[in-house]
């Protein structure tokens, strides 16, 4: 299950933010960040795997709430909660900690407030979007996630469609 794409895969931390040694980590056989994060699990990743669900339903609430009853999409709240994770160990994801330690505050702000997209784009084609961000704004966190199709038995790589972003 680790290997998957579009299930979170989550690594256990102590409350001290310390992974446990017997958290799994990555990579993925072809490269991708696993785990995908990390949430408070002492006794085990089967601790941490439950938090983390539970938060995610929490936030499925949230989102219904503050759009009309909509469900997001599938992928969407893995990656606000992966967009606005608290970073552990190296700056940025990486293998051991995948994206950080949820946060569940930042990912209800970022609902609340509609700091979130959903779109889709074609083959070879790109798409613009304008944020406007305010004025002493201390920090920008933009995050591209998508649902992507199963791979061909025995693919090298597990990922259909790669997905780039560019900031200017």
């Amino acid at each position: 299950v680790k290997q998957s794409k579009n299930v979170i895969a989550t690594g256990a931390v102590n409350a001290y933010d310390q992974r446990m040694g017997f958290s799994s980590k990555g990579p993925a056989y072809d490269g991708r960040i696993k785990p995908d994060m990390c949430a408070v699990g002492p006794g085990g990743t089967s601790h941490a795997a439950p938090g983390l669900a539970g938060v995610m339903t929490q936030l499925y609430q949230v989102f219904k709430f503050h759009n009309g009853g909509q469900e997001p999409d599938a992928g969407l709240i893995k990656g606000i909660l992966q967009n606005t994770a608290d970073d552990l160990g190296n700056p940025g994801p990486d293998f051991q900690h995948g994206y950080g330690r949820i946060n569940a505050r930042r990912a209800y702000n970022l609902i609340a407030a509609g700091n979130h997209l959903t779109d889709s784009v074609a083959n070879g084609i790109s798409n613009t979007h304008t944020l406007v961000v305010p004025s002493g704004t201390v920090e920008i966190r933009c995050h591209v996630y998508w649902t992507d199709h199963e791979a061909t038995a025995g693919a090298p790589a597990a990922l259909v469609n790669d997905l780039d972003i560019r900031l200017t």
